[in-house]
């Protein structure tokens, strides 16, 4: 965070960094808990130590090539910054066919499209929605993926509702996703 002076810190925010790969992660926590009266809310800028493609990770949304970021942190509140060193172009789902009968299973292939390089470790979220449009809850799951590839495994029960379905897989780190469907029959 800017204050003026490199490497100084902006009072009641609180810096995490973590690595993956070659892909950097912020966390910004903005907490004054131990303060009695409420601050103001404050503008910031991210000066990171090397240039990258800047995702904002809760807003899903890419925010450009460089090396900083400008925003304003609002009170109780957390920022979740992710740096690649290369855009991620897509999610990329091969299904391997199209319908599926009762007791079959549908595994999904997925990958990481990147601009440039190879992919680092992923994580994708994955919502198995069912064709009353609802969240399956115990087909959808995260998918931790080290090599940027992993295969989602949707096996239908005899009782699956009949129709077409969807699966929304999205890479945790930039917000980018892709929706595939397929028929259960």
């Amino acid at each position: 965070p800017k204050t003026g002076q490199p490497g100084a810190h902006c009072s009641w925010i609180w810096p995490g960094l973590k690595k993956s790969g070659e892909t950097r992660f912020l966390i910004l926590q903005r907490n004054y808990g131990a303060s009695t009266a409420s601050l103001e809310d404050v503008p910031v800028t991210i000066q990171f130590r090397d240039p990258g493609v800047i995702y904002d990770v809760i807003g899903g949304k890419l925010l450009g090539r460089g090396d900083s970021v400008s925003l304003t942190m609002v009170n109780c509140t957390s920022r979740v910054f992710s740096v690649l060193p290369s855009e991620v172009l897509g999610v990329e789902v091969q299904p391997p066919k199209a319908s599926y009968a009762p007791g079959e299973e549908a595994a999904l292939e997925c990958s990481v499209k990147v601009a440039a390089g190879k992919p680092d470790p992923r994580v994708f979220h994955v919502d198995i929605v069912q064709p009353d449009g609802k969240v399956h809850e115990d087909y959808s799951t995260d998918l931790i993926c080290p090599t940027g590839r992993g295969t989602v495994r949707v096996p239908f029960a005899l009782n699956d509702l009949k129709g077409d379905w969807q699966a929304s897989i999205i890479d945790v780190s930039t917000g980018v996703s892709t929706p595939v469907k397929f028929t259960h029959k």
